[in-house]
């Protein structure tokens, strides 16, 4: 019955452990980074306090809509695959209090070619400064 005791507190003690590094892995996953990033992949990160989407358009001078995020959680991130066939596309993003609210702050813009990874992160808080930051 020892035994059986010793090794049913050494599964416990590495259930746990592998639990623990679970959530460190998942905690980290709401950090833009394009380190992580390969080719044709954009990761957008709502890192303040509130909800955040973006617009991406085919061209420059965003007139013609190709793909709109959801609306992203605070502290969460969305990772998509998009292939502009080494084409300067333009994104824009935007911001809300709560998931629901359809009355925004505009965060910022920016551009990308899917020949470099890129991430992005929308921080500050909604009611106070706000920023894009652009991970390349």
């Amino acid at each position: 019955m020892a035994n059986t005791n010793t090794l049913v507190r050494r599964l416990a003690a590495l259930a746990a452990a592998a639990l623990a590094t679970t959530a460190v892995a998942v905690g980290g996953a709401s950090e833009a980074s394009a380190a992580a990033n390969p080719y044709n992949q954009i990761r957008f990160c709502a890192q303040g306090d509130y909800w955040a989407q973006a617009v991406i358009y085919k061209d420059t001078a965003g007139s013609n809509l190709w793909v709109r995020t959801p609306k992203i959680k605070p502290g969460t991130c969305w990772d998509t695959i998009l292939n502009t066939q080494g084409v300067r596309v333009r994104f824009n993003v935007g911001g809300t209090a709560t998931q629901t609210s359809t009355a925004g702050r505009y965060i910022g813009y920016g551009f990308w070619n899917s020949t470099v990874p890129i991430a992005l992160g929308a921080e500050g808080t909604f009611t106070g400064t706000v920023r894009l930051v652009e991970y390349k």
